[in-house]
């Protein structure tokens, strides 16, 4: 038995030996292929650049729409401890706080879907 796996090792190690030999001999790419592969190369870029400033703009968008998520979240005058959430303006992300109960403002929800859907 350890006189097959010996040998199953030494053809394994001799076939990824060729292998990579193989793939060191490998022609160059011609100067012509390689302009073009730069060019696809810069098209990728940019069409990323672009969808994400479609989605920086649409995020700006809904802001614009919803003011209140750009309020900080207040705790107000009383004692109560509900954890509602709030749009956190600094990390662009709906989170628990405390609330006492009476006054704040308008940036507070009951739910995380309720948040995300009027500031997300």
């Amino acid at each position: 038995m350890k006189l097959l796996i010996i040998l199953c090792l030494a053809i394994c190690f001799q076939l990824s030996f060729e292998i990579v030999l193989n793939v060191e001999n490998l022609p160059k790419v011609p100067q012509k292929d390689e302009k073009i592969l730069d060019f696809i190369e810069k098209r990728k870029i940019e069409a990323v650049k672009n969808k994400d400033e479609q989605l920086l703009k649409k995020k700006v968008y809904t802001h614009e729409k919803n003011p209140i998520c750009f309020l900080d979240a207040e705790i107000g005058p009383c004692f109560a401890l509900y954890r509602p959430y709030f749009f956190n303006k600094k990390t662009g992300k709906c989170e628990e706080f405390v609330y006492g109960g009476c006054k704040g403002n308008s940036n507070r929800f009951e739910t995380i879907e309720e948040c995300e859907k009027q500031c997300l």
